[in-house]
């Protein structure tokens, strides 16, 4: 099996496999609605009654107007379990795949893959579900959603790292999930979310919320769909530069831990 240090060679491999990791893929997506009476239109269905609830919540107690407020939570929520996901599953993406390598030597960066795109998969479905409500709620098509798709590749680029990060880290110290979970709700409360924009613009905040890349990869989608603005170069900028970091980061854990991963198991 190439080594990570010889990038070139282990990427060559990784997609030689792509077959593997995309049926493994397709599975975990089979059986997490295997059975059930609506299959993936749960997917549509979760975030929609959340988003239901916490937009009446505080439509009523903070008059805030249905309509808007509402698409700005969904597009919130659906967004958040995918950045949640990147981590929480990530971190048991390795660990729940040992019977395979421990079959075979294959590169881990692979297993990773696998999550992502179940996650990704799982945010597409759900955006799905929030144009339709957007629609109903009476916001019209413009030009601007035509930089969606590229918008979700960039972030999906950008978050990918954070599942290979977690996924080594979940196998290293077996605490991580369980610590990653405080931190992330840490991040849903201090994060434009659910809770307005202009919360995060008071000036105790501002510094915050200029460097939470969640802030920045939310307005990728919330300008061009919601406000029918282009995304301020500030969000690409933060989106990418903190997509560099993670890939560093993630580079530098394989390189270390990769071939020894398999002994903590």
């Amino acid at each position: 099996m190439a080594t990570i240090t010889n990038l070139r060679a282990y990427v060559a491999e990784t997609v030689s496999y792509r077959d593997f990791w995309l049926a493994l893929a397709g599975i975990d997506l089979r059986n997490r609605f295997r059975r059930t009476s609506i299959g993936v239109l749960w997917l549509i269905v979760h975030p929609l009654a959340f988003t239901l609830i916490l937009s009446l919540m505080f439509h009523f107690l903070f008059n805030q107007p249905l309509q808007t407020f509402s698409v700005y939570v969904f597009s919130g929520v659906i967004f958040w379990a995918w950045f949640s996901e990147s981590f929480l599953l990530g971190s048991g993406s390795l660990l729940n795949s040992q019977m395979f390598i421990r079959q075979k030597r294959l590169p881990l960066i692979g297993y990773s893959i696998r999550t992502a795109f179940v996650s990704l998969a799982t945010y597409l479905m759900s955006f799905v579900g929030l144009i339709a409500w957007s629609l109903l709620m009476g916001n019209s098509p413009n030009w601007l959603w035509l930089l969606l798709p590229l918008n979700i590749l960039l972030m999906a680029v950008t978050l990918f790292p954070l599942t290979v990060i977690s996924g080594i880290l979940g196998v290293l110290y077996r605490d991580f999930q369980q610590a990653v979970q405080i931190v992330l709700q840490a991040l849903w409360f201090m994060s434009p979310v659910f809770m307005d924009k202009t919360v995060f613009t008071r000036p105790e905040l501002r510094v915050w919320d200029q460097w939470n890349p969640i802030s920045s990869m939310l307005e990728l989608i919330r300008k061009p769909f919601m406000e029918n603005e282009l995304p301020s170069v500030h969000s690409y900028l933060m989106t990418v530069g903190c997509g560099l970091i993670f890939y560093v980061i993630a580079y530098r854990l394989l390189r270390r831990h990769e071939d020894a991963a398999v002994y903590y198991m």
